[in-house]
C-alpha cells in the first residue's frame, strides 16, 4: 500500500524526516543564527577525520574517488562540471586555472584527476581553516593548492574558472560571498548541485545528513533563482541542468554554467 497518497504533504515530509531516509531538509528559519542553533554545524572534527580517511584511500589507490566523506570503488564523473572544464580548455589556449571554492580536500579534482592530468591545469581550493591545515600537511600534489580564504588565494593565483559545487547554500550570506568572488572577474563560472527556490525569495532550512554518512545537520539555503540570475548579470548563461538528487521539500537542485560577457 502506498501510504503517501493518504497523508497530507506536510505530515508526510515530517514523517520522512523522522525516518531519516536520505538527505532531508526542514524548517523555514528567519536568520542564520536561528538555523545554526537548531543544527550541529559544519566544523565538527569527525567530518574532517572521515573525509581525510577516504581521501587517503584515493591517494593510495585503494578507492576511485571520495564524495561527502565516502570512498567509492567505482569510477564516476560529474559530466556537467567536466564537460564545461573541457569546453573552456578547448576554446582557450591558456592554462586552465580553477578556483574550487569549498572544494573540501580536493574531492572534484581527485575524482577527475585521470582526465585533468591530460590538461595543463592548476587547481586551487578555498576551504575552512582546519581543512587547509590538514591538506597542507598531508596532501602534496604539484598543481593542487589550498587556501583559507579568497584574499589569500587572490594574492598568489589568478584563476579563469570559478567552481562552486554544492557550496553557496552553506554560506551565511551566499550572495555577498558571491559578490566578492565576482569582483575577481572569472571568465567562466560553474555553479553545481545547488538547492534552488523559485521566485525572488530564498528559504533557509536545516539539512540533515543520513547517519550512514555521518551524524550532522547544518543550515542550508534554497537560493532564489531570480536573485542569483540578477547577481550574474555580467555573465551569459550558457547551460543549466537539474540534479537527480530529490529534495523532500519539492524544490530542485540545479547547476549553471556562465561565461563572462565581452
Amino acid at each position: 500500500m502506498n501510504f503517501k497518497q493518504f497523508i497530507p504533504p506536510v505530515l508526510y515530509a515530517k514523517l520522512v524526516l523522522l525516518l531519516r531516509k536520505g538527505l532531508m531538509w526542514e524548517g523555514n528559519y528567519n536568520n542564520w543564527e536561528e538555523a545554526l542553533a537548531n543544527s550541529t554545524g559544519y566544523d565538527q572534527k569527525y567530518i574532517l577525520q572521515k573525509t581525510a580517511k577516504s581521501v587517503q584511500k584515493v591517494l593510495n589507490g585503494e578507492a576511485q574517488f571520495e564524495r561527502d566523506s565516502i570512498a567509492f570503488q567505482h569510477k564516476e564523473y560529474n559530466n556537467f562540471v567536466l564537460s564545461h572544464l573541457l569546453s573552456f580548455k578547448l576554446l582557450n589556449q591558456e592554462t586552465l586555472s580553477v578556483c574550487d571554492f569549498g572544494g573540501s580536500l580536493g574531492s572534484t579534482f581527485l575524482q577527475h584527476r585521470e582526465i585533468l592530468d591530460l590538461l595543463d591545469v592548476e587547481w586551487s581550493i578555498i576551504e575552512q581553516e582546519h581543512y587547509i591545515d590538514y591538506a597542507k600537511a598531508n596532501i602534496a600534489i604539484d598543481n593542487l593548492h589550498f587556501y583559507k580564504n579568497l584574499e589569500a588565494f587572490s594574492m598568489e593565483q589568478k584563476a579563469n574558472v570559478l567552481l562552486l559545487s554544492s557550496v553557496l547554500s552553506y554560506l551565511k550570506d551566499p550572495f555577498n560571498a558571491l559578490d566578492e568572488m565576482l569582483a575577481l572577474n572569472f571568465q567562466y563560472i560553474i555553479i553545481d548541485k545547488t538547492p534552488i527556490h523559485p521566485g525572488n525569495s530564498s528559504r533557509l532550512t536545516v539539512q540533515h545528513v543520513p547517519k550512514d554518512i555521518y551524524k550532522a545537520s547544518y543550515p542550508c539555503w534554497f537560493l532564489s533563482e531570480e536573485k542569483l540570475m540578477e547577481k550574474m548579470s555580467n555573465y551569459e548563461l550558457v547551460d543549466e541542468t537539474v540534479d537527480k538528487l530529490e529534495c523532500n521539500l519539492g524544490f530542485p537542485m540545479k547547476g549553471f554554467a556562465f561565461k563572462l560577457k565581452q
